[in-house]
């Protein structure tokens, strides 16, 4: 199964740069936007300075190249740093010029990409061995130019390092502050979540809130958290599932995940288990969509995939998510949860 992504020529989203009013650019360029000034580094700095969501262990950060034409996979580590008190600070140096590649917009300008990827540095020698896991990924890629022409210049790009955000609306990636830098740590597994709200009465007795496991294709085949539906309830679904479904999960190549679909369930058959037979009752955020899963994905060893899943905005472990006809939404744990008929239908 191929990764179906966006490829990266279309979240740079540059193909539109042309045709705006040139900045004060320092060089000269021709009516086409082709460079003829000579590029200079102006991002200044000796250090890439990442600031973290909180403090990591025995963990490193580096630059990874991309090749834009060949999809997300991350390949060589051009610069790499341990991580101190929830910063890593990654040595600033020039891409060789054999790194380089002819800009698509603009094949007069050269330029290279790179992700900010962070794992867990087992061994400490800065090098990441393939079952080390990734850490933290964002929507933050780092770009290199040798030059910049009127055109991306407007858009606040400059000759040498630029760190770009990355736009899930496929609109033109945003330039922002080198000296502002943040990578969340968002592949660091999530081993439990708890999941709180009230059940109201209406879905009658015998009512408890569950988490059934499913791979997403077919029914839900195991029940992984049980607790009876009356008034206040808690909830705490915890550790990997097992087994976790083996197939690609939703656009990621080599990582697999399970949904949890959190519903409220009446053992129909007596039999004193989840079994296939019995009613499922709706769940719902309070106040948001009927469908609330909880959302299990593994830990994640595959750099294309850490690379999707922090443009996507996912996490490893557990996570809660609503769904509706847009999709699946993330949202915070802490949302009051409802067992209701006024839920509507699992």
């Amino acid at each position: 199964m191929s990764r179906v992504v966006p490829s990266l020529l279309t979240l740079l989203a540059l193909a539109a740069c042309g045709g705006k009013d040139a900045a004060d650019t320092g060089g000269t360029f021709t009516s086409t936007g082709t460079a003829t000034s000579t590029g200079t580094d102006t991002s200044g700095g000796d250090v890439f300075s990442f600031a973290l969501d909180g403090a990591v262990e025995d963990a490193a950060l580096a630059l990874f190249a991309i090749d834009y034409t060949a999809g997300m996979e991350p390949g060589a580590a051009l610069l790499a740093a341990a991580v101190s008190g929830g910063v890593a600070e990654v040595p600033r140096a020039v891409p060789d010029a054999g790194a380089l590649v002819p800009f698509p917009e603009n094949t007069a300008l050269s330029f290279a990409l790179y992700a900010p990827l962070l794992w867990r540095d087992a061994d400490g020698d800065l090098v990441r061995d393939d079952d080390e896991p990734f850490l933290g990924s964002g929507r933050v890629v780092m770009a290199y130019f040798d030059d910049v022409d009127e055109a991306l210049l407007a858009e606040g790009y400059r000759p040498g390092w630029n760190a770009l955000e990355l736009s899930m609306e496929g609109e033109r990636p945003t330039a922002v502050a080198l000296d502002d830098l943040h990578l969340p740590l968002n592949l660091v597994v999530a081993e439990s979540l708890t999941l709180s709200g009230t059940a109201d009465g209406t879905l009658g007795d015998g009512v408890h809130v569950v988490v059934l496991g499913s791979d997403g294709q077919s029914a839900p085949d195991r029940l992984l958290a049980d607790v009876p539906a009356t008034g206040t309830w808690t909830l705490t679904v915890s550790g990997a599932p097992d087994p976790v479904p083996t197939d690609p999960f939703l656009q990621l190549q080599a990582t697999s995940g399970l949904y949890g679909l959190v519903t409220a369930w009446t053992d129909t058959d007596g039999s004193g288990a989840y079994s296939a037979g019995d009613a499922i009752l709706p769940v719902c955020a309070e106040g948001g969509p009927p469908s609330v899963t909880a959302l299990w994905i593994n830990a994640v060893t595959d750099g294309g995939d850490a690379v999707m899943m922090g443009f996507m905005g996912l996490r490893a472990g557990w996570r809660l998510m609503t769904a509706d006809s847009g999709g699946l939404t993330s949202v915070d744990a802490a949302t009051p949860l409802l067992a209701s008929t006024r839920c509507g239908s699992p």
